[in-house]
Formats: C-alpha cells, structure tokens, sequence
C-alpha cells in the first residue's frame, strides 16, 4: 500500500530546479526535469552521501554538487562528468587582487 503525503506545492518546483523538502525525519530532494517530469527522491547521493539538493538540473539530469555525478529520472547513476566539475570549479574561483 502506498501512501501520499505532500512535501511541496508541484508549482513550486521550477523546471531544471532542484529544491530540498523534508517529511517526518526523511530528507527529499524535488526535481524537475526540462520536460516537466517532477521526481522526489532521499536528498543523498549515492557515490558519496551528499545532500543531492544543493545540486542543479543539467540537461536532463540531476547532477550532485561534490563530485558531479550525474543520476538520469529513472535514477540510474552516470558517470562522472569530469568537464562540467572542472567548468563548475573555475567558475567558482574567486581571484584577489594583491
């Protein structure tokens, strides 16, 4: 038996945005992929145990932020997208002028 319980409201969750929802002491990472398909998983990827909520939606795919690897929306795991952690790395360096 399964059993439905609301966590968000579905138009709240943005196309390719990732969004953290939390029900009783269960943490859950809502997406939505470009094509309007919502998914609501446990907010915890699978490679390491990050909160997959501070991730993003590239292409149509949920990306974890540590490590960039990529889950597709029958939440199989891709490989790791080395070039788009090293394009999300530089754009997140800060240069300091002397």
């Amino acid at each position: 038996m399964s059993r439905w319980s609301p966590v968000a409201r579905a138009m709240d969750i943005e196309l390719a945005a990732v969004a953290p929802a939390r029900l009783s002491r269960q943490e859950i990472a809502l997406w939505r992929e470009p094509n309007r398909t919502l998914h609501a998983w446990e907010d915890r990827c699978p490679h390491r145990g990050m909160h997959l909520s501070f991730g993003f939606v590239h292409g149509n795919n949920l990306t974890c932020l540590y490590h960039c690897w990529q889950c597709d929306g029958a939440a199989r795991m891709l490989e790791e997208c080395s070039v788009l952690r090293r394009n999300i790395l530089m754009a997140a360096m800060i240069c300091i002028p002397p």
